[in-house]
């Protein structure tokens, strides 16, 4: 099956259980960002939470510790700790990640393309090298073929495709996800300037 047929029975798939999810996680509200900047900080908060959770941490400590929290945010740590413990690592990562896809989507819908070289272009261009990982590793978790997959990617993105199909291989989907997240948030670090991603 061809990387855009799996993407979309996986769209498919997604549209009917991220809403569900989204519901146990915030209503559905915290990602209807209006720029690239806000989908980027929330899905990195929503990422590093549930890696926090996972490490041991409750979601009162991480309420008492993550600086700024609102009580709308300490609400969505309840939530995403009870997503986590019910749905499991790999499909609350998932949904993260689906839904911060969403949300950037929605921005450049709307918006388009930020100036380059500006804030908001580092957070677009994370936002594109995001969208390829996690449509990569959805293509491995549905049995794609990696040929399929490196066939269709630029040239830069090949290698991508490789160490996705060779980790998921290795370990499991909950860890492949996680890696994603933890590469967008170092992409978020990132200088603007330095920024070499071209968004796809």
């Amino acid at each position: 099956m061809s990387l855009p047929r799996l993407i979309a029975l996986l769209a498919l798939i997604t549209a009917t259980v991220v809403p569900a999810v989204a519901k146990k996680l915030d209503g559905g509200k915290a990602f209807e960002g209006a720029s690239y900047q806000a989908c980027g900080l929330i899905a990195s908060q929503y990422l590093t939470s549930v890696q926090l959770m996972e490490q041991g941490l409750s979601p009162q400590i991480l309420k008492e510790t993550l600086p700024g929290l609102s009580d709308a945010g300490e609400r969505r740590i309840n939530r995403l700790h009870n997503a986590l413990n019910e749905g499991g690592t790999a499909e609350t990562y998932s949904n993260i990640h689906a839904r911060f896809a969403r949300c950037a989507n929605s921005v450049h819908d709307q918006r388009g393309q930020p100036d380059p070289g500006t804030r908001e272009d580092l957070f677009y261009r994370c936002a594109g090298e995001h969208k390829i990982r996690y449509e990569i590793a959805l293509a491995a978790f549905a049995g794609g073929s990696l040929e399929e997959v490196r066939k269709q990617l630029a040239s830069r993105h090949k290698p991508i495709a490789e160490a996705v199909f060779q980790r998921y291989r290795e370990t499991d989907a909950a860890t492949v996800l996680r890696e994603i997240g933890t590469t967008f948030k170092a992409c978020l670090r990132a200088p603007a300037a330095n920024s070499s991603a071209d968004n796809g």
